[in-house]
């Protein structure tokens, strides 16, 4: 509704008013737009749309049915309707604990229209109160990652959305995590397995892509622990460089189901017709590790594949396997801080599908020694014709590159967390040697990618300062 009042001229004759509405402004004074006459001096329209605009003129009238030159035009706005209504609960798909500080959450809101975000409530008892004591963020997406937690404790989180009227829902179900313990023993599990892409990522493993590497390439992966603690190790798969041909990876699908380890562990195998090169880099040689590979195939035959390890070797029939490993004892990194795996064929393919990597560190000061050592000598050699130094790095990174590459290449580091912190682009004529300046990238363990349409690289980069 919209209430209208106004004064008319005072001729002794005059009769009346007509009151005339339309949603546009100067509209025509046409029976179409009238809307009454009337003989007073207020009038309320009513059943008018809700949040709408409306102009109004008015005309004055005569008793000889004279009509007055219309009023300047009058405007007004309905209100729109009081949104009462809150959106439907969230629901929470993914709780991931990451390391000994930090969950990650995931949801899926209910989409309405107006949808404008999420409250993310933690509390570290069931049952708690939306309370803004209890709001952790307001996020506008479907993800939030909590960091700054207490190690080896649990936390109860609920979700609730929010619309642009200020609605807010109720809660989603409770979702529990409970962050890792930090580990006081000397002895440390990584946990490796094989897959041909990252949606078959397993809880607990380290998922390494071996599926469609490049000819004469190194394809590297930082890893964890089992805690989810960043190590120092990366795994490097090796194609078309060193006489190593891993040709890709297999899918035995869920028949290997249910054996020594958890489902899905064997689903995937990288295969060679002749032998495969895997390289753990940046160990530490104050330390022994102990080897654990597993090695599966669905099918029928044999199909024995030979594992070496820093020269040690043992057999493995693959053919339906899910329960028999091969175990490497007492394994020394060489003086490259380096351990090399092959898997090769004894008849006419060889298989490999997780390894577990057990470091027994031999003294508490092991890591640190590692990374001094580093520091003073360390070349990194991705390819014959690739190389980064130093690393660790502080303010610059030399790279030499292939002068033939046949293509510019695009240079990125990358952060714990997935974001782009340097990126640079070198076009042919800087190929060669080249000099990146770091001074305004943070102390820390990021991804150093090196790649074109040709080349295809990735390396563990250490930044100190």
């Amino acid at each position: 509704s919209i209430y209208l009042s106004w004064t008319g001229g005072g001729e002794a004759d005059l009769s009346g008013y007509n009151v005339y509405r339309s949603q546009s402004s100067g509209f025509p004074l046409t029976v179409a737009n009238l809307v009454t006459t009337s003989t007073g001096t207020s009038y309320t329209d009513i059943g008018l749309e809700a949040g709408t605009g409306y102009y109004y003129v008015l005309t004055a009238l005569d008793t000889a049915g004279n009509e007055s030159v219309g009023s300047a035009e009058a405007y007004g706005q309905t209100a729109s309707p009081v949104d009462n209504t809150p959106p439907s609960a969230p629901m929470i798909n993914e709780l991931t604990v990451i390391g000994i500080d930090s969950i990650y959450l995931s949801w899926t809101g209910g989409g309405e229209a107006d949808l404008s975000g999420y409250n993310v409530y933690r509390s570290q008892s069931s049952g708690f109160p939306l309370a803004v004591s209890n709001l952790v963020t307001t996020s506008t997406g479907t993800s939030y990652t909590d960091i700054g937690l207490e190690a080896g404790t649990g936390y109860y989180y609920v979700l609730t959305a929010l619309d642009t009227a200020g609605n807010e829902s109720v809660g989603s179900a409770e979702a529990y995590g409970q962050t890792n313990t930090p580990t006081t023993s000397n002895s440390i599990l990584y946990k490796i397995n094989i897959v041909g892409n990252q949606v078959s990522a397993l809880p607990d493993w380290n998922a390494v892509n071996f599926q469609s590497i490049p000819t004469r390439s190194i394809r590297s992966f930082s890893i964890t622990d089992v805690t989810g603690l960043y190590s120092d190790i990366t795994v490097n798969a090796l194609n078309g460089v060193n006489a190593s041909s891993i040709l890709g990876v297999v899918d035995n699908g869920s028949g290997l189901n249910g054996g020594i380890f958890p489902d899905q562990v064997v689903r995937y195998g990288a295969y060679t017709s002749g032998g495969g090169k895997i390289i753990l880099s940046d160990l530490n040689q104050s330390s022994t590790y102990t080897i654990t590979i597993l090695g599966g195939r669905s099918g029928s035959g044999s199909r024995v594949t030979n594992y070496i390890v820093q020269g040690e070797s043992q057999l493995l029939e693959c053919i339906n396997n899910n329960e028999n490993t091969v175990v490497f004892e007492g394994i020394n990194a060489d003086s490259n801080n380096e351990i090399s795996i092959d898997f090769e064929k004894t008849t006419s393919w060889a298989y490999i599908n997780a390894i577990l990597v057990n470091e027994n560190q031999n003294n508490s000061s092991a890591r640190v020694s590692h990374t001094d050592h580093e520091k003073t000598t360390q070349i990194v050699s991705l390819d014959p014709e690739i190389s980064i130094y130093p690393n660790p790095a502080q303010n610059r990174l030399k790279i030499t590159t292939p002068f033939e590459v046949g293509s510019d290449l695009s240079i990125k580091l990358v952060d714990i967390n997935g974001r782009i912190v340097f990126q640079q682009e070198l076009k042919q004529t800087q190929l060669g040697f080249h000099e990146i300046e770091l001074a305004d990238v943070s102390a820390g363990v990021y991804q150093l990618l090196i790649f074109s349409n040709e080349i295809d690289f990735s390396r563990k980069l250490m930044i100190t300062k």
